[in-house]
């Protein structure tokens, strides 16, 4: 017979202690419900465990720089990079 989900099993156990009588009948439905809720109690705590050990990992926010390019700004940038080759290209001349 396979085994049904621990919780159905529990809730039936609960059901069977609720009707049973008095007795052995009566003990033997508790000793199998505590059984059942222990091992319950030890899966909460392995999720639980698990849960706390596992690091969480972030991501890096992105950002994202818009920046509009207006023509004098594209011929100042154009300057810029112009100059500041301008004194390897002399060094080159020399050699």
């Amino acid at each position: 017979m396979p085994r049904r989900r621990l919780e159905d099993r529990i809730q039936d156990l609960v059901r069977q202690a609720v009707t049973a009588r008095e007795g052995e009948e009566l003990t033997e439905i508790i000793h199998r419900l505590r059984a059942e809720l222990r091992e319950h109690t030890a899966r909460l705590r392995k999720l639980a465990a698990d849960k706390l050990a596992k690091p969480k990992t972030r991501r890096a926010p992105v950002v994202v720089k818009i920046t509009t390019v207006t023509p004098d700004i594209a011929v100042a940038d154009a300057e810029l990079a112009r100059t500041k080759h301008e004194p390897n290209r002399a060094r080159l001349d020399q050699i």
